[in-house]
């Protein structure tokens, strides 16, 4: 497989190619002898303006192979807890993104 831009592989594909290094598979399928140990995370935003493409662009991703997720900064709690509510499915930890506020 040849790589030509930034754009070859999305999140989900990246995903999936982590997940086979760690089980000793290179990106075209051949097997290496010493697999990698990656502990992959990915973003998920639980403040999307379309949630179920939010949560079925998530569940692609943990099907790939995520570990866990970490969240965009949160700003509202209610919309995080109803988010979390929504996901508890999938059993993978999530991490509420912050962003400290430099000034008011």
């Amino acid at each position: 497989m040849d790589t030509t831009a930034v754009f070859d592989v999305d999140s989900v594909g990246l995903t999936r190619l982590i997940r086979n290094l760690n089980h000793g598979y290179d990106m075209n399928g051949n097997h290496f002898p010493n697999p990698t140990a990656f502990f992959h995370g990915v973003g998920v935003n639980p403040d999307a303006i379309d949630r179920d493409e939010e949560i079925r662009r998530f569940e692609k991703k943990i099907d790939a192979g995520a570990d866990f997720a970490i969240t965009q900064p949160v700003f509202n709690s209610e919309k995080f807890m109803s988010f979390l509510s929504d996901i508890s499915a999938f059993n993978i930890p999530v991490i509420a993104g912050i962003w400290p506020l430099a000034s008011v």
